[in-house]
């Protein structure tokens, strides 16, 4: 999972970067002697590269005005070619608040006018503004949507006679039935504090509230915060996570002490029927048992099945800098453009079990995943608290603290101390 960066480290940053891009610096885009204008691309992800070098070349093949050049960027090389005024031409980066960080400062360009935006689905759109924008900007286009949820072993569900469910009565039924039979239901990986985010906070919360309505009126309420206010995490979050502890007990016995690499081996290898994660745990499982027949679902919360939410987060992000201009600006976009082709985005999520953003955007078809179909293609998806949450708040140690035996009373409270203490240092 990405790390996240606190809001003033972001928004000093962030400033920066609106300075640097306000300057005079030319971007890093030049012409060659065929008459052919130059640009940079840059992928953040590395397992990604071989993909986006084809696509590359493919760009590159396709028409005879512009020659991307790609290469793996980081968050930080970001930032840095930012502060250099050498930004990329045009760029696919995770989305999270630290990227929402340049979308509040304005150093992305604005995507409104941009005709592709026109075929991604609206309530994609809403998660890139989801941390804040620039003058109502649009600055990144959805690329990639990761769905998370309940990975299970298909073949364990078929020993011990049960279905997916699709309540939180039958989540739990599914549970005892499986310890009845000597499979340990859930296997946690708790000594790696980021998986209890993602898991068990992130698809608590989302399964009983609007996650993005709440840090909209929290982020309202600013520093009058209280633990008794009626837009507090003590206030909002207290009964999905009272929920989520019935879950302990069917939980692997060494769930504190292992942790992500040796859960997904032993997730490969049944020793657990099911494990809150998303599809990149794939990885690991599949290296680790090739024949290994898995599925997922989201993980239902209340008894009525309208109201299970997919967790989800915003993967990938297609963005251009605010400060190109001519020949660089126009190569930049069509890039951006190539790189939105049906064919190119389609087969980029289904290679990595993820869902596309666009309006045509076919169900995923890896029986991997496919449970997530009619919560993504109908809209039924959030992104999970933690990603609203500034590392400057230590969540996911008051989560492992909460989860080990604390109360939740505590646990909320201090991230409503936090949040408190944040606002009041941004607000001087």
């Amino acid at each position: 999972m990405p790390a996240l960066v606190d809001r003033r480290t972001l928004l000093r940053g962030a400033g920066a970067l609106a300075v640097a891009a306000a300057g005079t610096g030319g971007l890093a885009g030049c012409g060659s002697s065929d008459g052919r204008t130059t640009v940079r691309f840059a992928a953040n992800k590395r397992e990604t590269i071989t993909y986006f070098q084809r696509v590359t070349e493919g760009f590159n093949r396709s028409q005879s005005r512009v020659t991307a050049e790609l290469e793996n960027n980081d968050n930080t090389r970001v930032i840095a070619d930012f502060v250099r005024s050498s930004p990329v031409a045009v760029g696919i980066n995770g989305f999270d608040i630290t990227f929402g960080g340049y979308m509040r400062r304005g150093v992305l360009a604005d995507q409104r006018d941009n005709p592709v935006l026109d075929t991604i689905r609206p309530d994609m759109v809403e998660f890139v503004q989801a941390y804040g924008t620039y003058q109502n900007q649009i600055g990144a286009v959805p690329y990639s949507i990761a769905g998370q949820g309940v990975l299970y072993n298909r073949d364990l569900f078929a020993r011990a006679g049960v279905r997916v469910p699709t309540t939180w009565s039958e989540f739990l039924q599914v549970c005892r039935r499986l310890q009845s039979r000597g499979i340990t239901p859930l296997l946690g990986t708790f000594a790696d504090d980021w998986t209890l985010g993602q898991g068990m906070f992130n698809y608590s919360v989302v399964g009983m509230l609007d996650v993005a309505k709440f840090f909209r009126d929290l982020e309202a309420v600013g520093d009058d915060l209280s633990p008794a206010s009626p837009q507090s995490f003590s206030s909002n979050f207290r009964e999905p996570l009272v929920q989520i502890k019935q879950l302990l007990p069917f939980f692997n016995s060494n769930a504190r002490t292992i942790a992500y690499d040796q859960g997904n081996r032993e997730f490969a290898a049944g020793r657990a029927a099911m494990m809150f994660q998303g599809p990149w745990a794939y990885a690991g499982v599949l290296g680790a048992n090739p024949q290994f027949k898995g599925g997922m679902f989201p993980l239902p919360m209340t008894d009525d099945p309208a109201d299970t939410t997919a967790t989800i987060n915003l993967d990938q992000v297609v963005w251009t800098p605010a400060s190109a201009t001519g020949a660089e600006r126009a190569g930049g976009l069509a890039v951006m453009d190539y790189l939105m082709r049906p064919e190119i985005v389609h087969r980029y999520n289904a290679d990595n079990l993820a869902f596309s953003p666009d309006k045509a955007a076919p169900e995923q078809s890896s029986p991997l995943v496919s449970g997530l179909n009619p919560y993504v293609l109908s809209g039924r998806y959030s992104q999970g608290p933690e990603l609203y949450i500034p590392t400057a708040i230590p969540a996911r140690r008051y989560l492992q603290e909460y989860i080990y035996g604390g109360d939740v009373e505590t646990f909320l409270g201090k991230l409503d101390r936090d949040w408190k203490r944040l606002a009041i240092r941004l607000s001087a």
